[in-house]
C-alpha cells in the first residue's frame, strides 16, 4: 500500500518531488513547501518583559519592597484560600452525588454495574479533586505568612534571574534549530539543482 510520499511516485512524479515531499516531514513546512522560518518572537518578549520588571524591582525602595511583600503575600493567602474552598465545595458536591448513588436500588441486575460504576466514578474524582488530606494548600498558606519579607526579596529576584537566563537560552537554541534546519533546505535545495 502506497504511503503518503510513494503515492506520488504512482502519480508520476520527479525525483524532486518526491524528495521535498519526503524532506517536508522531516523539516518543517508551510503550505505543502519547504520554507525557512522566521525565529517565533515568544522568548524575545518574554525575556525583555523579564528584564523589563527586574529593572523595576532593582529601582525600589525599602517601603516599595514592603508595599509589594504585603500585597503578594495577602493574594497569595486568599488565592491559596479560595482553592480551599473551591476544594470543599467540590467534595461536598460528590459527596451528595454519592449519597443518592448509594441509596439508589438499581431495577435490574444488569444494572448493578451501572450503580457500581457511578460509585467508581465519583470516588475517583473525590480522591483526585480532592482527597481528605487537604493539606496541599494549608500548608502553602503557612509557607507564605512565615515568609520574611528578606527572604521574599530572594525569592523574586532568583525567580526572575531564572527566568532570563531560561528565556536567553530558549533564544538560543531557536536559533541555532532555525540554522540547522535553514542549512539542510540549502543543502536540499542545491543537490536538487533548486534556486
Amino acid at each position: 500500500m502506497p504511503t503518503g510520499h510513494t503515492s506520488h511516485i504512482l502519480e508520476g512524479c520527479s525525483f524532486k518531488t518526491f524528495a521535498e515531499s519526503c524532506a517536508l516531514s522531516i523539516v518543517s513546512y508551510d503550505e505543502s513547501k519547504l520554507v525557512k522560518h522566521e525565529l517565533n518572537d515568544f522568548y524575545p518578549k518574554k525575556l525583555k518583559e523579564a528584564q523589563k520588571i527586574m529593572k523595576k524591582y532593582n529601582a525600589f525602595s525599602d517601603d516599595d519592597w514592603k508595599v509589594a511583600f504585603e500585597f503578594d503575600r495577602n493574594k497569595q493567602i486568599h488565592d491559596f484560600q479560595a482553592c480551599i474552598d473551591q476544594w470543599d465545595k467540590k467534595r461536598s458536591q460528590y459527596e451528595a452525588m454519592l449519597i443518592q448513588v448509594n441509596a439508589w436500588i438499581p431495577p435490574t441486575t444488569k444494572h448493578q454495574y451501572l450503580k457500581k460504576y457511578m460509585i467508581d466514578q465519583i470516588t475517583g474524582s473525590i480522591n483526585y479533586d480532592c482527597p481528605k488530606d487537604n493539606t496541599f494548600y494549608k500548608d502553602k498558606i503557612a509557607q507564605v505568612a512565615k515568609l520574611t519579607l528578606d527572604q521574599y526579596k530572594t525569592q523574586i529576584i532568583t525567580e526572575l534571574k531564572r527566568d532570563i537566563s531560561r528565556y536567553a537560552q530558549q533564544i538560543a537554541e531557536e536559533l541555532k534549530g532555525k540554522t540547522e534546519r535553514d542549512l539542510y533546505i540549502d543543502q536540499l535545495e542545491a543537490s536538487l539543482g533548486v534556486n
